[in-house]
């Protein structure tokens, strides 16, 4: 517990009673046999359940924390790269803060339950990842799917609007990837200062959160739908009459011959490079 204890020294606005606490649970977690909450803890400690109840009332900083120990742990001689998803937690009951429909992955559908935004660093050399920031998905109105305006004219007109149609939000105001964009923006200042790309999957190649990582000074590499309409740019003559002709024609991925070759890794795996127009 030595690197602990050395981190919660450095750590500001923590009293030494909470200082104990934090070495007592850290090290009991590694202990417990089953789920980890308050009643179990108390079993393989000298705490009291009350105690841990007490203490989880009181505020810790668990990204600077996790920062602190991050810099210890990372090998500045790897290459390091920082990582965003989230994760699906199922939790049951009607009083929950924050359960709603989410994605779960490993059942391939939207379930009820809870969802986590992580953000961590990645060693690329031994695979080695250190969670920076969890972060809880919020609750959001659930969105309306556009409708054929004729058609939803008419309904319009001969049914009045019930109380489920009330509760759908046509256009949000703020939406999930509002709350990853966020949570990224708000973790950027604890990343290592030689991370200078971020690694995520198809869902979050949005505008806005294309915008949030411009702005944190990050690179982004992710992939895009598979329905995803790209055009090549237009670099040949221009019109002298008429608006500038933007697009040369629709991207096939198939097709190598438009692609800048970079690099070939290994047998079989080849790196080709292309600036094309995503059509939202």
């Amino acid at each position: 517990m030595n690197i602990l204890e050395s981190i919660l020294q450095q750590m500001s606005g923590i009293s030494q009673s909470q200082k104990k606490f934090m070495v007592t649970l850290f090290s009991t977690i590694l202990l417990v046999y089953g789920k980890v909450n308050f009643t179990n803890l108390s079993r393989y400690s000298s705490l009291s359940e009350k105690t841990y109840r007490r203490h989880f009332l009181k505020n810790f900083d668990f990204a600077e924390f996790n920062q602190y120990f991050i810099n210890k742990a990372l090998d500045s001689e790897q290459t390091i790269i920082a990582v965003i998803d989230c994760s699906f937690i199922d939790k049951s009951g009607k009083k929950t803060e924050g359960k709603a429909s989410f994605y779960n992955g490993v059942a391939g559908r939207p379930e009820e339950g809870l969802e986590i935004s992580v953000i961590s660093v990645v060693e690329v050399e031994t695979h080695l990842s250190y969670s920076v920031s969890v972060q809880q998905t919020p609750w959001r109105p659930p969105t309306e799917l556009p409708k054929n305006p004729l058609t939803a004219q008419r309904k319009r007109k001969s049914k009045k609007p019930t109380k489920k149609k009330a509760r759908l939000c046509s256009t949000p105001e703020i939406t999930r990837v509002d709350d990853y964009a966020q949570h990224l923006k708000k973790t950027r200042s604890l990343l290592p200062e030689s991370v200078r790309y971020l690694v995520a999957d198809g869902y979050y190649c949005r505008a806005k959160f294309w915008d949030a990582v411009r702005n944190s000074n990050l690179n982004l590499i992710s992939k895009l739908r598979s329905d995803a309409n790209l055009k090549y740019l237009y670099t040949g003559e221009k019109n002298k009459i008429g608006a500038p002709r933007k697009y040369d024609g629709k991207v096939e991925c198939n097709k190598l011959k438009n692609l800048t070759f970079i690099k070939e890794f290994q047998p079989g795996v080849k790196l080709y490079s292309l600036v094309v127009w995503s059509v939202s």
